[in-house]
């Protein structure tokens, strides 16, 4: 939390066109299915399958939909998946994206440059919360972290990842409707 507050305490309040659909970047989950395999909330196919209904809930609330695929999941069968459910996929680094073409950021990970990279940028994130209990074992942390995010919790069911729509659609509209601070 130190590191960055400094950063985060002078962003500007975030402002859209309410009349445009909302622009909305997923960043993908980075590892392949070899990584974590046994650790809940880190399984590959628990974050494929949580991205997937992303997607297809995002395209049901009428946003423009892009999904941020990462370099090693680019070249395989998950492309085609993705493209199914999302609008458009982005395969530049997303340390190079012009975050100013979306209006926020879904994170599912905190623990890669992305997710970082977001934190500090000047664009709303909603961060779907199925780590920060284990990650961030610090009160101080989550407290900083929650200012910068809107957090949507998580928890691993019957082999899936299941978090409340209706929140994430409260944030969507709340961004839509520039209620974001």
């Amino acid at each position: 939390g130190e590191l960055y507050k400094s950063k985060i305490k002078f962003f500007k309040k975030f402002h859209r066109n309410p009349k445009k659909k909302l622009n909305v970047l997923e960043a993908g989950y980075p590892h392949n299915h070899w990584l974590y395999p046994e650790l809940p909330r880190y399984s590959y196919y628990e974050k494929l399958f949580t991205e997937i209904n992303i997607g297809q809930f995002l395209k049901k609330f009428g946003a423009n939909s892009f999904y941020k695929i990462h370099p090693d999941r680019n070249k395989s069968f998950v492309k085609e998946i993705i493209k199914e459910n999302y609008d458009t996929i982005v395969e530049e680094n997303f340390e190079t994206l012009n975050l100013n073409k979306f209006d926020l950021v879904i994170q599912t990970y905190t623990l890669g440059r992305t997710f970082m990279y977001s934190v500090l940028q000047d664009i709303p994130i909603i961060f779907l919360d199925g780590e920060i209990n284990e990650q961030y074992n610090n009160e101080y942390d989550k407290k900083e972290l929650n200012k910068r995010c809107m957090m949507i919790n998580y928890t691993s069911q019957r082999n899936y990842l299941e978090f409340n729509y209706s929140e994430l659609e409260n944030y969507l509209n709340k961004i839509k409707n520039n209620k974001v601070s």
